[in-house]
């Protein structure tokens, strides 16, 4: 379920090692999922759907998408613009919500950029 990810990172439950694990094969799991026919279809959603299920796609895909699909999803196909739209929400959770999710990209963004690399030695 595309808006149980955000729970899962959460960590809304009494957590012990063995299910932060399983958390982080699940997680690992649904990344690996995101690509090809999956990644469009969700991608389609985004634009189309009920806003309501535009938001929890953009959301769900800031955390699980590869890297490299970031601008497809993000600035090709306005995935940014809806994760904008949480900050300025009158609900904190939804502002909450973006807030993680657009940190998450800035993180994956970072992790791809050449000029934060540590200069050879």
């Amino acid at each position: 379920k595309v808006g149980g990810v955000q729970k899962l990172q959460d960590g809304e439950f009494i957590v012990q090692q063995a299910t932060k694990d399983c958390v982080a094969k699940t997680l690992k799991r649904l990344e690996e999922k995101i690509n090809g026919r999956v990644l469009k279809h969700l991608v389609y959603l985004m634009r189309v759907g009920e806003k309501s299920v535009q938001r929890r796609v953009a959301l769900a895909l800031a955390h699980l998408c590869a890297p490299e699909d970031q601008r497809t999803i993000f600035i090709d196909n306005n995935g940014l613009d809806l994760l904008l739209d949480l900050l300025v929400s009158v609900s904190s959770k939804h502002q909450q919500d973006g807030s993680v999710a657009l940190y998450k990209l800035a993180n994956k963004a970072a992790a791809l950029s050449p000029m934060d690399a540590a200069p050879p030695s």
